[in-house]
């Protein structure tokens, strides 16, 4: 018998208790509950934590300025990336930042438009804390988002929902945020933006698809099934055919529990309806008070599309884009003096207290 065929049980898992389903589960919420306290431990050390109104940004004007600001401290990280693999940088390193040789605007020109939106989205709207923090989270998320291009124009091609009129914001991300403040201040949504023949680039293979659903009064596939069978290259009737099935089967059903309803049923579903209008209306107000107050949308909304462009048709987001743009906030931090990273005695002090800590966890490891 060949020695790799049976385990040999060793003395730790002889001894170990037996697991729970339930203790199985917990494991992932304590692994993302010391995610979290990392990820804040992390970020009040850089000063991310920071308002952008301690900025000075809380006009739009003072916020365009503040996007500036990051532009160019975005590309000053990337000007000393590049001195650095060029083996120069011990040639400026102790030269002041504003004196350095450095570029002033960023390689690709996506990085104005995000911080721009995403400083107007952080600060400008009723979804977020303000903090650079937000604007570092949704820097990630937009590049995220983006390497798949196809999938998100699926996305919004397909999905018609009014989520900020529902009243489910969806402020982790980027795109859906953007598209629905878009939506908000333009009044028109941004399926009517994309150009043709974008549209003609993800659907013209499923045109006969779709146009079967909308004829039959389906919804339209999901993305995910669209962008599936966009990568098989074949059109999947089959598909088609078990949705229009499925969507008659439930039409049929709720006619039927319809009939049976008896009358206070009736009265407590038209209640609930009627609730539900009124609140529709409260976030319908709330949101026209808040577009109004949005004294640059015009502006909001042509960056956006500016920044769509590069995204779709241009050269899109950098591979290292959500770490420079953190680096850019705190490179602006430090130069405000916001941020502990720029003094060591703290920093070391956070390193001693987390060796400590894991001497701790390494010694009572060694003892169980």
């Amino acid at each position: 018998m060949n020695s790799r065929d049976t385990a040999i049980p060793t003395a730790a898992s002889q001894n170990a208790p037996a697991i729970t389903l339930k203790q199985v589960a917990l494991l992932q919420r304590r692994r993302e509950k010391l995610q979290e306290a990392t990820q804040e431990l992390e970020s009040l050390l850089a000063g991310r934590n920071t308002a952008l109104a301690q900025l000075g940004a809380e006009t739009a004007a003072e916020q365009r300025t503040l996007a500036e600001r990051l532009a160019r401290a975005y590309a000053r990280n990337e000007a000393i990336d590049r001195l650095k693999e060029q083996g120069l940088f011990a040639r400026y390193q102790q030269l002041p930042l504003n004196e350095a040789p450095l570029a002033t605007a960023p390689e690709s020109a996506i990085v104005l438009p995000f911080f721009y939106c995403a400083v107007r989205l952080a600060s400008g709207t009723p979804w977020y804390a303000g903090t650079v923090e937000d604007v570092a989270q949704l820097a990630a998320s937009a590049q995220s988002r983006a390497a798949n291009p196809r999938a998100l124009l699926l996305d919004e091609l397909c999905d018609t929902t009014d989520y900020l009129a529902e009243g489910v914001p969806r402020p982790d991300d980027f795109f859906a945020m953007m598209d629905d403040v878009y939506q908000v201040l333009a009044g028109t949504p941004i399926a009517d933006a994309i150009p043709p023949h974008l549209r003609e680039m993800v659907a013209s293979p499923y045109q006969q698809a779709l146009d079967e659903a909308a004829w039959a009064g389906l919804p339209l596939m999901s993305p995910q099934q669209l962008d599936e069978a966009v990568a098989s290259g074949q059109l999947d009737a089959d598909l088609v055919q078990q949705n229009r099935a499925a969507f008659e089967a439930q039409w049929n059903q709720l006619l039927d529990e319809a009939q049976r309803h008896s009358s206070w049923e009736t009265d407590a579903m038209t209640a609930a309806e009627q609730e539900s209008q009124r609140q529709h209306r409260r976030i319908a107000g709330q949101l026209e008070a808040w577009r109004d107050s949005f004294s640059d949308a015009d502006e909001f909304c042509q960056q956006y599309l500016n920044l769509r462009e590069e995204v779709f048709e241009g050269e899109g987001y950098p591979d290292n884009f959500a770490n420079l743009a953190s680096r850019a906030a705190e490179t602006l931090l430090a130069q405000e003096g916001l941020s502990q990273l720029a003094r060591k005695d703290t920093v070391d002090e956070a390193i001693y207290l987390l060796g400590k800590i894991k001497s701790r966890l390494t010694a009572r490891a060694c003892h169980e």
